[in-house]
């Protein structure tokens, strides 16, 4: 890692496209916060494409309200409800930025983001920039206490290694796609970035797995720029479900692929999985879910890679967990609450075993 001092210029060059892309699903409460904090940007040139995932409330016609009033506010009706990942794939193919950027409709934006985050790319050549986020509760939704001077800051540049250890295994970056700026050829060619509509939670992990693969240079800066608004009847805060269970998938592959791909961030991608499958298991527990695959996979993996977890990283579990204490406590409580239904699915599952087994030594005779 280096640090590089800037200074973000006033009057930076507008000659630039960027295309901020916000899927929208029934937030009609932040929808028009979230659009007006992009328009009060610094940077000027830029395209808001709006894409809605077939809301039931009046969530479009908020969007289409203010796009009456601001030709670069663009609002997209999605053809059907397919999802997060399916609403900014549709927001990528339409847009025409030289840089993409993401925001979910029920955050917000200081009025520099846009401007921070190209001017980094410019005056370091990064591939791709991000900037610090705040989490906000509903009841917070209020706005930044103070908007930052930007100018005269410390931005870290990162290579590939350091900067894929810092998202998945530091304090920098974070596990999210929204606080960033990306190229627009990440999203071009056969290898192009995508976001997979299968995966329904923890969806941002195989994409910047493979956005941060694609990277030589990142750079951050550390300070606020993005408000992440947690809220309840969001996803991320539901109960567990298959839909939730995805997650289990999005991490379990990004591993086996730095296993391969990038060895020397191996530790941090693996520890970081071993963190999603406690927090998960902790889920399970608390919604009184029961999954026998799901349970063995998460209990298996855990073990093997919670000692990869760096020290400093063990707090991002759930506020009450510690790991891996944490982990063997929740196995247990597992086991107590569903002792009678795993029991059940363990004889079934030798039985199976032993009948593959014995057809397979009669085939051989």
């Amino acid at each position: 890692m280096t640090k590089a001092k800037i200074q973000l210029k006033e009057g930076i060059s507008q000659d630039k496209l960027v295309s901020v892309i916000i899927p929208l699903y029934n937030n009609c409460r932040f929808i028009k916060k979230c659009i007006e904090s992009l328009q009060e940007q610094t940077y000027k040139n830029i395209e808001i494409i709006v894409v809605d995932d077939r809301s039931t409330d009046n969530s479009l016609e908020i969007a289409q309200k203010i796009a009456e009033k601001d030709k670069r506010v663009i609002p997209v009706l999605s053809t059907a409800e397919k999802g997060v990942s399916s609403a900014r794939n549709v927001g990528v193919n339409l847009s025409k930025g030289d840089y993409i950027c993401f925001i979910d409709s029920d955050d917000y934006v200081t009025p520099t983001f846009v401007e921070s985050l190209l001017t980094m790319i410019v005056e370091t050549g990064a591939d791709v920039s991000a900037v610090r986020y705040m989490s906000v509760s509903e009841k917070q939704n209020k706005g930044f206490k103070k908007v930052f001077d930007h100018k005269d800051c410390d931005v870290e540049v990162y290579d590939k290694v350091s900067a894929m250890r810092q998202l998945f295994g530091g304090k920098k970056f974070r596990i999210s796609v929204c606080n960033k700026m990306y190229p627009r050829r990440f999203f071009e060619g056969e290898d192009a970035l995508i976001h997979d509509q299968a995966l329904k939670h923890c969806e941002d992990v195989c994409f910047l797995y493979d956005a941060f693969m694609k990277v030589e240079k990142a750079a951050y800066l550390p300070i606020r720029g993005y408000a992440y608004t947690q809220r309840r009847g969001s996803l991320v805060h539901s109960k567990i479900g298959p839909n939730k269970l995805t997650s289990l998938i999005a991490v379990k592959r990004s591993a086996d692929m730095c296993q391969e791909q990038l060895p020397l961030a191996y530790t941090q991608v693996a520890g970081w999985q071993a963190l999603v499958n406690v927090e998960m298991l902790y889920y399970m527990v608390r919604d009184r879910y029961f999954d026998y695959q799901a349970f063995c996979d998460i209990r298996k993996t855990f073990k093997a890679r919670m000692r990869l977890v760096p020290k400093g990283e063990r707090h991002h579990l759930h506020r009450r967990l510690f790991a891996p204490l944490a982990g063997t406590l929740l196995v247990g409580a597992y086991k107590l609450m569903f002792c009678r239904k795993l029991r059940a699915c363990a004889k079934a599952e030798k039985t199976l075993v032993t009948a593959v087994n014995g057809e397979s030594q009669k085939k051989s005779a």
